[in-house]
């Protein structure tokens, strides 16, 4: 049988703990909590404050969709996509929307 040098043989052994170090990781971050519907319209909030419009018009449309049966959140996530129209400088192109 043919040895193996020494850092093949190390990386045989810690294998088996690195692979349980990222299935734990990949079950920790995918058993996190959804989103607030407050938490996105934040992060919607400071993607605008940084110039970020488009990726701020894409969020608020799909939080548009996602919490279209809450009034509350449907009516403020309307009034943020008409800001973000506005600070485009496309506003009369999409009052009616």
């Amino acid at each position: 049988m043919r040895k193996l040098p020494p850092l093949l043989t190390v990386n045989r052994h810690l294998a088996p703990g690195l692979l349980l170090a990222l299935g734990i990781a990949l079950a920790i971050l995918g058993c996190r909590r959804a989103s607030s519907p407050d938490a996105i319209f934040q992060q919607i909030r400071d993607e605008m404050r940084r110039g970020q419009l488009d990726p701020a018009l894409r969020d608020v449309e799909t939080a548009s969709g996602k919490y279209r049966t809450n009034p509350e959140w449907a009516a403020r996530f309307r009034v943020q996509k008409a800001h973000i129209f506005m600070l485009r400088g496309s506003y009369p192109n999409h009052c009616s929307s």
